[in-house]
C-alpha cells in the first residue's frame, strides 16, 4: 500500500565551523632583493556576525598549506594583468608548522627593494603535492597557468569522507593578498582561512500517529531520500577560484554533478532490504530514538556530515523526499513523505552545517493487526 503525506517541518540548524591563517619564511636572494624575507602567519580567528566561514589553525597544522605567488608591476593591478601572469614567485609552495619557530618553508624568498615590484599571494589547505585522480583536490595550476589560480575538487563517493577544502583570504573582505610591495607591506603575509564547502547533517526518528507499536515487531526502513532540483543545488565537482568573492563567500566555477540522491550516504542500518518478506529480514532501521541518518564520522563518536559544493540560491524552495517502509510480521506498507524548505530561511552555506531533523510518521499501529 502506498501513501503520501507531508512530513513535519524539517528543522534546519546552522552550526558554526571555524577557520584561520598561517606564518612562514621563503626563497633565494637576488641583487634586487632586500634582506627582508617573505614570511607567513595565521590571523586570529574572527567570526563575522551571522557567518561562520573562518577556521582555527589546528586543522591546517596537520598538513600545512600551499601558496601560489605572482610577481607584477605597480602600475598594473592584478585584475588588469592576471591574464598574462603565472605563479613565477611561488608555485604550490608548502608552508608547514614548526612548534618552535611557527610557520616556515624552504628555500626562503625575499621582498624586492624595487618599489615597482609587486607580489600577489593566494593560499589553500590542506596541502597536496599534486592533484589526485580520485577525490579531494584533483588538479592544481601548473607553472604556465595564467590568471586566478583554480583548485579542481571532487567529493568522495562517501561524502562524509571528503577533503575539507579551505582557501586563504586577507581579512573580512574575503579577497586574497594582492599587489603588495615591500614598502607598502612591511610585515608578514597574514592569511585567514575559510571553508569552501558546505556540510549537511541529518537526524531521523519514527513517531507513531496512533497506538504505540510493538517496536520489537516492526521495522521502519528507508528506501530512498532525494533532494529536489529547485531552490538550491549541491554539487560534487567544481573548481575553486582562490580569488574568492568580496562578500566573503567562495568563488566556485565549472560546478558539475548535482546531488539528487542521498540514499548511498545513509547508515547501512537504515536501508530497506527489498528482498526481505518480514521485519526479521530488515535491519534495525529507524527507531523512536533520534539518531544520525548518515551514521558516525571517522572518529566513531560524532555524527557524520556530508561535504558538498554549495550552488546558487533561487526563490524556489528546497525539497526533501523520503520513501520508507513500515514492515511488520505480516505487512509491508510503503510511504512517501515530502517537505519544502524556503530558501529565504534555509540554505546551504559554505562554512556552515545544515542539519535536517526528520520525523517519519507511522500512521497506524503495526505488528498488532490494527
Amino acid at each position: 500500500m502506498k501513501k503520501n503525506m507531508i512530513l513535519p517541518a524539517i528543522a534546519v540548524l546552522a552550526v558554526l565551523a571555524m577557520l584561520t591563517a598561517c606564518t612562514a619564511d621563503i626563497d633565494e636572494g637576488a641583487e634586487s632583493y632586500g634582506a627582508k624575507a617573505v614570511t607567513f602567519t595565521l590571523q586570529d580567528n574572527v567570526t563575522r556576525s551571522g557567518y561562520a566561514g573562518d577556521m582555527d589553525d589546528r586543522f591546517i597544522r596537520a598538513t600545512g598549506f600551499g601558496v601560489f605567488a605572482y610577481t607584477g608591476e605597480a602600475d598594473d593591478a592584478w585584475d588588469d594583468a592576471k591574464s598574462i601572469l603565472s605563479p613565477d614567485f611561488m608555485r604550490n609552495q608548502h608552508v608547514t608548522y614548526d612548534g618552535t619557530i611557527g610557520w616556515t618553508y624552504a628555500p626562503l624568498k625575499y621582498w624586492s627593494n624595487d618599489e615597482d615590484f609587486t607580489l600577489t599571494f593566494f593560499a589553500y589547505a590542506p596541502y597536496v603535492t599534486a592533484g589526485d585522480d580520485g577525490s579531494g583536490i584533483v588538479s592544481l595550476p601548473t607553472a604556465e597557468t595564467t590568471g586566478d589560480p583554480l583548485i579542481g575538487y571532487r567529493t568522495a563517493v562517501l561524502a562524509s569522507r571528503s577533503v575539507d577544502l579551505t582557501y586563504g583570504v586577507s581579512g573580512d573582505d574575503g579577497l586574497p593578498i594582492m599587489d603588495m610591495t615591500k614598502q607598502g607591506y612591511n610585515e608578514t603575509v597574514s592569511f585567514r582561512f575559510r571553508h569552501a564547502l558546505t556540510r549537511v547533517a541529518a537526524t531521523v526518528r519514527a513517531e507513531a500517529k496512533s497506538t504505540e507499536p510493538d517496536w520489537d515487531a516492526v521495522r521502519v526502513v528507508i528506501e530512498s531520500i532525494e533532494l529536489g532540483t529547485t531552490g538550491q543545488r549541491l554539487y560534487t565537482e567544481g573548481k575553486l577560484n582562490l580569488r574568492g568573492n568580496a562578500d566573503g563567500s567562495p568563488l566556485w566555477q565549472d560546478v558539475a554533478n548535482p546531488v539528487t540522491d542521498l540514499t548511498a550516504q545513509l547508515d547501512a542500518s537504515m536501508i530497506y532490504n527489498n528482498a526481505g518478506t518480514t521485519y526479521m529480514d530488515q535491519p534495525i532501521g529507524v527507531t523512536k530514538t533520534k539518531q544520525s541518518l548518515f551514521g558516525k564520522a571517522l572518529d566513531g563518536t560524532s555524527d557524520a556530515q556530508l561535504l558538498y559544493i554549495p550552488g546558487a540560491v533561487s526563490d524556489e524552495p528546497i525539497t526533501v523526499t523520503v520513501k520508507y517502509h513500515v514492515v511488520g510480521a505480516a505487512s509491508n506498507e510503503e510511504y512517501t513523505a515530502t517537505t519544502s524548505l524556503a530558501t529565504d530561511t534555509y540554505s546551504f552555506v559554505a562554512g556552515q552545517v545544515t542539519t535536517l531533523n526528520l520525523v517519519l510518521p507511522i500512521p497506524r499501529c503495526q505488528g498488532t493487526g490494527e
